[in-house]
């Protein structure tokens, strides 16, 4: 169960870093575009929209991840806001368990509907 876990968190990653290529091509090509030509207006679009799909991205990404408490062992889902700004690794995030209040690096889990 844990390796097809963790297949299926990789596989979202993968996901993430697919839908993220267009928001950094979009971010990039608009501002050499702004310098080169003095027109700002498209970088004012593009980033609105690379900003969307970031938000789109990281809501995907929260709705199909839990935590799992280093001290407790419980299986947990912080709030939205908690996830985003909690500091983090690539497999950790320093949150608050839900059920034993303990702050800690909880280990990342692909959330099982």
């Amino acid at each position: 169960k844990t390796m097809k876990n963790r297949q299926k968190l990789n596989k979202l990653h993968i996901h993430m870093l697919f839908l993220a290529m267009p928001a950094t091509i979009l971010e990039w090509s608009t501002a050499i575009y702004w310098y080169q030509t003095g027109i700002w207006w498209p970088f004012a679009v593009g980033m609105t929209l690379a900003l969307l799909l970031s938000y789109f991205i990281t809501l995907i990404y929260y709705r199909q991840t839990e935590y799992i408490c280093p001290d407790c062992s419980t299986q947990f889902k912080p709030s939205y806001v908690k996830m985003v700004f909690a500091n983090h690794t690539p497999k950790t995030r320093k949150l608050t368990c839900s059920h034993c209040g303990k702050t800690g690096y909880c280990v990342e889990v692909f959330a099982e509907k």
